[in-house]
């Protein structure tokens, strides 16, 4: 009797440190796939296969969509995911005047703790190639993070901007790393403003997002949260908080003086996720 308590014991506390979705090759319940405007966040499970389409809305950017389609919902290797930039809209043409992108359209990424993170990495600083990240969820919300947004109306958490990012397909172009250096170098003499950027507080606790599901309009309900440096529309769903939307310098006051660098860059660095597709 001792040896299947202890039995029991171990088996729970496997299945704790579990979280957000089943692993990838065990076998789930067969359901059918809602779609559309009857679509709830809950439906929205982390799983093998789900797709999410990303865009910014940059020059050099505009009329390109990444890609991404999640490989590895959670487990001990980690949330995998493969990413892929392609213009959706062919027959389009850069915008004159802005700075040039490299050629790095597609990538892995590993990320090793969605549990406590505190930071994210926009999709602008996501580098090519495989990469493994244990101090990020990219677009991803903690586990932690999410439960104190929902339940104290605020959480520590940094979008990346003042915390040395990954530059990516960013790397080189003198003009961005000028601007964030710049506007890091304000911040170094406004202590209460750096601190105040690594915090979000709850504006909206229940908002309509619209996005295409399985390729029908459709809206998901999402928490709206924001600071002085960005604004997040986090999908309202623990296993899956995804960050659907985030807007750099989103008031007049936040491109005055010392952080007038991000007034331009805006656009390279925000992102609206526009659709979702259940595997």
């Amino acid at each position: 009797m001792k040896r299947f308590a202890t039995f029991l014991a171990l088996n729970l506390l496997w299945f704790a440190s579990c979280h957000r979705a089943p692993s990838p090759d065990r076998p789930s319940e067969k359901t059918a796939k809602p779609s559309g405007k009857s679509l709830e966040s809950k439906d929205l499970t982390l799983k093998k296969g789900l797709k999410l389409e990303i865009v910014q809305e940059s020059g050099a950017l505009k009329g390109k969509t990444r890609t991404l389609t999640v490989e590895n919902p959670n487990g001990a290797e980690g949330l995998s995911f493969q990413w892929n930039l392609e213009e959706k809209n062919k027959g389009g043409t850069e915008s004159q005047g802005q700075p040039p992108l490299s050629a790095e359209n597609d990538g892995t990424m590993t990320l090793a703790n969605t549990v406590d993170g505190r930071r994210m990495t926009l999709p602008a600083f996501w580098p090519g190639g495989e990469l493994f990240m244990s101090n990020s969820s990219a677009i991803w919300l903690s586990d932690r993070a999410f439960s104190e947004l929902k339940n104290d109306g605020k959480t520590q958490w940094a979008i990346g901007l003042l915390d040395n990012p990954l530059l990516g397909p960013l790397q080189g172009n003198e003009l961005i790393e000028k601007s964030l250096e710049a506007t890091t170098r304000g911040l170094d003499n406004q202590p209460e403003k750096k601190s105040a950027a690594q915090e979000i507080k709850v504006t909206d606790k229940s908002a309509d997002y619209p996005i295409k599901i399985n390729g029908i309009d459709g809206e998901v309900q999402v928490i709206e949260a924001e600071n002085w440096l960005a604004q997040l529309k986090i999908l309202d769903n623990a296993q899956n908080p995804i960050i659907l939307e985030v807007e750099v310098a989103p008031g007049s006051k936040a491109a005055d003086g010392i952080f007038s660098p991000l007034s331009w860059i805006r656009g390279w660095l925000s992102y609206r996720v526009t659709g979702i597709t259940l595997p």
